[in-house]
């Protein structure tokens, strides 16, 4: 059984039943034992969720306050560019363990040993027979096992399992009923419902502790500070979210909004550079564009305007004009110079044929920012530069092509190529990437007419092509 702020299960191999909520930084556990068997409790930190691995950890045992800590170094698909990310623990358990032991990857399982580190690391907790569920809460920190504790005491101060459910079941209640829809069928509504609740689950509010006064967070600088403007977010997947998730946000939740916005400011504060896809205090590098100039701006010209909007504008000029330093773990825009001297990426840039198309799209984005700001003379430069994506466009073929330097179109282009010279798609799909400029496409393409039979060429046969992208 699963709800937002529940989860519920059976396991079948044991018949133990887990109940599981949670708070800002906190989980709170609740384990059912069958009747016959002793209570016992695995900690694994060398294991995580889906592609998160684990690339070391620690693990302390307080067994006279029934207490655990440590921390578990997550080394997932991005995280794992950086080295990984610590994550600190601190636990409290409802009895106390009558027997408890280690591991890792050195030395088999060491009972009643209290500490251990190294790689994969795991501990377990046996309560003997018990007559009523074992509780297990749990706070998380990026910040210390000190932070971590001081969360769990603050965001869960006793042992009442439903109370927090509660809590977790009125904080989502709110999100959720922003929008009332009529009509539809009851898999329609929950179909929707859930499409809601999944636009609430990142960016993650990495703000630690719910006390105004006490709001901290790890910035990009490795460095703790104070979260005087709000709530401060991170784990912006932006290069999938600039065209649906934050436009919605800015619809549906304008002070959580503008928190982020304020949030990829301290990010290129104390980073450097505004982020293209952050996770907890460090840049991944993933992904193309710069599509973080996208969101400021479209949040400052919808009216939310409370974040830093002129240094914002600062970072984005930055990077829109020059390189980033070798060796910082952001590139920016790789090949901006050459963009700037061509009109487009030359094919020895990395995946110039949509880049191209993205580092236009960013420049117009910035143009609309310049504009509201009053700065005439950027918003010409970059109106002007919004217009390369029209260099890259071949009549003959009808698509936007890589280019070589020389002015010549890459030889041996199909539409139906996935990748390469195209970020996770195809000719056929960047083809419609030009959002603010409609017209000017259209007339690229010989016209409205021409523009409608292609529409329908790509919809009524583009998916008997022999391509897994049509």
């Amino acid at each position: 059984k699963a709800y937002p702020g529940y989860y519920s299960v059976v396991l079948e191999s044991t018949g133990i039943k887990a109940d599981l909520t949670a708070t800002q930084n906190c989980g709170f556990h609740k384990y059912s034992y069958p009747r016959d068997k002793n209570a016992l409790l695995i900690l694994d930190l060398s294991r995580g969720l889906v592609d998160r691995q684990s690339c070391g950890g620690e693990i302390k045992i307080d067994p006279s306050a029934s207490e655990i800590s440590g921390y578990q170094i997550a080394c997932g698909g991005l995280t794992s560019r950086a080295g990984g990310v610590k994550f600190y623990f601190f636990g409290l358990v409802s009895d106390a363990f009558k027997e408890f032991g280690v591991r890792n990857s050195e030395s088999g399982i060491r009972e009643g040993i209290s500490e251990a580190s190294g790689e994969k690391i795991a501990a377990y907790f046996d309560f003997g027979a018990l007559n009523k569920p074992l509780l297990l809460k749990v706070g998380i920190s990026l910040i210390s096992t000190l932070q971590a504790k001081k969360n769990l005491i603050e965001q869960i101060p006793d042992w009442d399992f439903d109370k927090i459910l509660s809590q977790a079941e009125a904080d989502w209640d709110a999100p959720l009923n922003k929008i009332e829809i009529k009509g539809g069928n009851p898999d329609q509504r929950a179909i929707f419902y859930s499409a809601i609740y999944h636009s609430y689950v990142m960016p993650t509010n990495l703000t630690e502790s719910r006390e105004t006064r006490d709001r901290v967070y790890l910035g990009f600088d490795n460095q703790v500070h104070q979260a005087d403007f709000g709530i401060y977010y991170s784990d912006f997947s932006i290069w999938d979210t600039f065209r649906n998730l934050h436009p919605l946000l800015v619809l549906l939740e304008p002070k959580r909004s503008v928190d982020m916005m304020q949030s990829l400011v301290k990010m290129s504060e104390q980073g450097g550079f505004l982020p293209r896809w952050p996770t907890a205090n460090i840049y991944t590098n993933c992904m193309t564009g710069t599509f973080a100039d996208c969101v400021i701006a479209d949040n400052y010209i919808k009216g939310l305007a409370d974040f830093d909007v002129e240094k914002a504008y600062e970072k984005m000029l930055k990077v829109a004009n020059e390189p980033t330093p070798k060796g910082h773990p952001y590139t920016g825009r790789p090949g901006i110079l050459d963009y700037k001297k061509y009109g487009y990426l030359p094919v020895e840039s990395k995946q110039p044929a949509s880049s191209t198309l993205e580092y236009a799209y960013c420049d117009f984005c910035i143009a609309q920012l310049a504009s509201k700001l009053g700065k005439t003379k950027g918003a010409q430069e970059f109106y002007q530069r919004a217009l390369n994506y029209k260099n890259t466009y071949d009549q003959k073929s009808g698509f936007f092509r890589p280019r070589k330097a020389d002015g010549k179109f890459s030889a041996n282009f199909s539409p139906l190529r996935w990748g390469g010279y195209y970020t996770e798609g195809t000719a056929w799909q960047w083809l419609w990437t030009n959002w603010y400029d409609p017209e000017g496409l259209a007339e690229l393409m010989g016209g409205k007419d021409k523009v409608i039979a292609k529409l329908e060429t790509l919809f009524e046969k583009g998916a008997q092509k022999k391509s897994n992208a049509l």
